[in-house]
């Protein structure tokens, strides 16, 4: 683990190190709610895909050499024709693309997040700012709330959420 993050100050992977393992593992219980054996999920995400709102766009990154296979994104690109999707795979990289390939990481969510922030921009110069539904406020926190409660388990929720604010 040193030689790949070789470029890292020494204390700073040994303080992650230690913060990983210090804290009660909430990343590690989501992930054990949220699957069954080996990282196979209990309720699968392309199942419920077309419940999020369609005008909310979803960005999935993949590494080249994960074990998380991509073709699902393209699934669900294929699945919400009506809706932006982007999928993109990462040369070279394995499953934690966020460490491996960093910088086209950061690239990819900081497009992503422009992206999202130019559609509110759009949308509040068209004096619809945030009004999914064409409704008042409260009816768009409850529209996205629903759509973010897609995206965690209805049964068996984890340890860890979204916060709408």
């Amino acid at each position: 683990m040193k030689d790949k993050f070789k470029d890292l100050d020494e204390g700073a992977l040994y303080d992650y190190i230690y913060h990983c393992n210090a804290q009660e593992p909430s990343g590690e219980s989501a992930f054990r709610a949220l699957t069954v054996c080996v990282g196979w999920a209990k309720n699968p995400m392309l199942q419920r895909i077309q419940e999020i709102d369609s005008r909310i766009p979803i960005t999935m990154i993949y590494g080249s050499r994960s074990w998380v296979d991509s073709e699902s994104g393209w699934a669900v690109k294929d699945l919400r024709k009506d809706s932006v999707v982007d999928v993109h795979v990462v040369k070279g990289s394995g499953h934690h693309v966020y460490s491996e390939q960093a910088s086209e990481f950061n690239t990819l969510v900081r497009r992503a997040c422009d992206f999202a922030d130019s559609l509110a921009r759009q949308e509040e110069e068209a004096g619809e700012a945030l009004r999914l539904d064409g409704d008042d406020e409260a009816s768009t926190r409850e529209t996205l709330a629903r759509s973010v409660s897609v995206l965690t388990m209805k049964d068996n929720p984890p340890r860890v959420g979204v916060v709408l604010d």
